[in-house]
């Protein structure tokens, strides 16, 4: 009798095991520290063993270096919380990847940057040879030589100098100095680009997000009757603003981690419609 109680009790512990792994399974979103998302052409990485040719949706460390090629772009997911969106000939070395501040240095060419501060990332920092510009929030754009900010704040830190500049300004930096300037129509394109670019950016993410539960997402399709165009046809309207998102959520089939991730980034592409309608 106490043999076939051991037994038992270990069968009950197995079994209890099994549905904790299931649970946190189907509930938990697993969250990369840094991903590459190759969007066009050659990138490469220095990982401390010289540069060699990336693949996509690789996984960054701390000190990674990234480089695009001509005609080439790619981005870097932090905490699926910033994307940093490398132009053609661009250079960055992921310097902090802590959730306080995670910090970026820009060593050649430009990029597009879009910090929501989900995950309980706390700000970005993007460090140029002259200059730092830290955000809590916001989209912008940072060269060697120039900051634009398409929403939000930046603080622009410069030597001795702080100043902040807000949506709709820029500034140019030089070794000696920071200067404001105004914007002028082509600048105004610009940040129209820069804020289509960050939706683009955060649909992948979103996508990516469903993708970590795809048997799920089948079998709530089979259950709904849904198609792959319809789901794509409501997400754009949600896009628009056209849905209570709150209320969706609550009557959500399904309470799990994903389901809350992908509310955050529609809220943050209804966001960026908004601003790109006020600019046209």
């Amino acid at each position: 009798m106490k043999k076939l109680l051991i037994i038992l009790l270990i069968i009950i512990l197995i079994l209890i095991t099994i549905g904790v792994v299931l649970y946190f399974y189907i509930t938990v979103s697993p969250t990369a520290t840094a991903l590459l998302d190759i969007k066009q052409g050659t990138v490469k990485i220095d990982q401390g063993d010289g540069w060699k040719i990336a693949v996509d949706e690789l996984k960054l460390s701390l000190n990674d270096k990234i480089k695009t090629l001509d005609n080439s772009k790619a981005s870097i997911i932090l905490y699926e919380s910033a994307i940093i969106s490398l132009e053609p000939n661009s250079e960055v070395i992921l310097k902090d990847l802590s959730k306080e501040n995670l910090i970026i240095k820009l060593e050649a060419g430009r990029t597009n940057n879009k910090f929501t501060g989900l995950q309980g990332v706390k700000g970005l920092t993007i460090e140029t040879p002259y200059a730092a510009a830290n955000v809590r929030g916001t989209s912008f754009e940072v060269s060697v030589y120039e900051i634009i900010v398409a929403e939000g704040k930046v603080e622009v830190v410069h030597k001795t100098k702080t100043i902040t500049i807000e949506q709709g300004e820029k500034v140019e930096i030089s070794e000696e100095e920071i200067t404001r300037q105004i914007l002028d129509e082509e600048d105004k394109e610009q940040i129209i680009q820069m804020l289509r670019e960050n939706i683009n950016d955060l649909k992948e993410m979103r996508i990516r997000e469903v993708n970590k539960k795809q048997a799920l997402a089948n079998q709530l399709k089979r259950e709904y009757n849904l198609t792959d165009e319809q789901i794509k046809e409501k997400l754009e309207e949600a896009d628009q603003g056209m849905y209570d998102l709150d209320e969706i959520e609550e009557k959500s089939p399904v309470h799990i981690e994903a389901v809350t991730k992908i509310k955050h980034l529609t809220e943050e592409i209804i966001k960026l419609n908004k601003e790109i309608k006020k600019l046209s």
